[in-house]
C-alpha cells in the first residue's frame, strides 16, 4: 500500500498566506493573511479524489474573515458575477461578502502556505441532486449540502463548513415555479 504525506497535519493561521475560496460555477475569492482572523478545521481522516488530486476533506469548521479593500490584489484574485452573469469589476468587500452570504457554493480551498509557496486543496462538502427529462436532460438541480455564510456582530465574515454549515436545502419546484 502506498503512502500518502501530508506536509501541511494542521491549518494553523501563522502558515497561511493566503486562501482561495473556489465557488462552484467557476467563480473564485482570494483572501490574503491580513484579512483572515480566524481558522479552524476538523479533517476527515480519509483522503477523496478532488478536482485535480488527492484531497483532505473538511468535515466540520469555519473560516472568520475581515475583507479588506485596501489589500492591493491581484488580476483575477477576486472573479465573481453580478445578477447579470458579467464579472464585477470593482470587487469592493460588501460585493464579496453579499456575494458569499447570498450562496456560499465553496467546493473546495486551496491554502498556500506562507514559507515555501506550496498549495493544498481541500475538499469542501457540497453536493447536488439532479431531475432529468426522458431524455437525459437536466431539467432541475437543487443544492442540497452546501457552505452557509453570516455576518457576526463585529461585521466580520464567518464561513460555516461541513457539519457547522447552516444551509437549508429549498424544496424541488418544477420548470414553472411551482
Amino acid at each position: 500500500m502506498k503512502k500518502y504525506v501530508i506536509e501541511m497535519e494542521d491549518v494553523k493561521l501563522e502558515d497561511i498566506y493566503a486562501i482561495d475560496l473556489a465557488l462552484e460555477n467557476c467563480e473564485s475569492i482570494r483572501v490574503y493573511r491580513n484579512e483572515i482572523l480566524e481558522i479552524n478545521f476538523e479533517l476527515d481522516d480519509n483522503l477523496v479524489i478532488g478536482t485535480s488530486c488527492i484531497e483532505r476533506r473538511i468535515k466540520s469548521g469555519y473560516i472568520k474573515l475581515r475583507i479588506d479593500e485596501k489589500t492591493k490584489r491581484r488580476n483575477n484574485d477576486v472573479y465573481i458575477h453580478d445578477d447579470n452573469g458579467e464579472q464585477v469589476k470593482k470587487p469592493y468587500k460588501k460585493k464579496i461578502e453579499d456575494r458569499l452570504i447570498e450562496l456560499c457554493n465553496i467546493c473546495y480551498i486551496v491554502i498556500t502556505v506562507v514559507d515555501i509557496y506550496w498549495e493544498e486543496n481541500l475538499d469542501v462538502p457540497y453536493e447536488e441532486e439532479c431531475i432529468e427529462d426522458d431524455e437525459g436532460y437536466v431539467v432541475n438541480d437543487r443544492i442540497i449540502v452546501c457552505p452557509s455564510a453570516k455576518m457576526d456582530a463585529d461585521g466580520n465574515l464567518i464561513i460555516l463548513l461541513g457539519e457547522l454549515s447552516e444551509f437549508e436545502p429549498q424544496e424541488w419546484t418544477d420548470n414553472d415555479g411551482e
